[in-house]
């Protein structure tokens, strides 16, 4: 088995699901072959991993790419005409990250093709993807997850993440953005 470390690139392996699968909300068919990068690891074993969007079907990544638009819209309409016209174009961006909790055991290096993988191939090689089963698009964002987490003793890799910034850090930060933006403007 692999040691996967936040950062690296993987891919979801493609394999049946089993009834356990479905018990626990942990694979489904559709993200067999989905390509990312891990967001977070947690201790009990899974990991969230950011899709790229180019790895998605085109029925998923347009109505992705839909919602994506719809919200940045509702953001902007909810500006003020004032703050709108102050915004920059960098600022204007809207990118909404597609995130996919799974366990590690599901995920392997990517480029790597595992065994399963390759025999599945062999035998259908167009796999059908249903659009209908979209439990990514509702994907719990990691940060909700983490709770689950934090009961039990923190890992080797959560004792090395970095460290909550206080609110004088982020007040501090505050205020070198807002300087640096007043001197971008002159």
């Amino acid at each position: 088995m692999t040691n996967f470390k936040e950062g690296d690139r993987v891919q979801i392996v493609v394999r049946e699901q089993t009834n356990g699968d479905i018990k626990e909300r942990s694979y489904y068919p559709y993200m067999g072959g989905l390509r990312g990068t891990i967001y977070r690891l947690y201790s009990d074993g899974r990991a969230a991993v950011q899709i790229d969007l180019d790895s998605l079907p085109e029925t998923v990544r347009t109505r992705h790419t839909e919602a994506q638009e719809r919200m940045k819209n509702r953001w902007i309409d909810a500006l003020s005409e004032e703050a709108r016209s102050r915004l920059t174009p960098e600022e204007r961006e809207f990118h909404l990250n597609y995130v996919l909790l799974v366990r590690v055991q599901d995920l392997q290096p990517e480029g790597k093709r595992s065994r399963s993988a390759a025999k599945k191939e062999t035998t259908s090689p167009t796999q059908t993807v249903k659009p209908e089963t979209t439990a990514q698009a509702r994907a719990t964002p990691p940060a909700k997850n983490a709770s689950t987490s934090s009961a039990k003793a923190p890992s080797a890799q959560e004792a090395d993440a970095p460290k909550r910034k206080t609110l004088s850090d982020l007040e501090k930060a505050e205020e070198e953005f807002l300087k640096s933006r007043q001197h971008s403007r002159r």
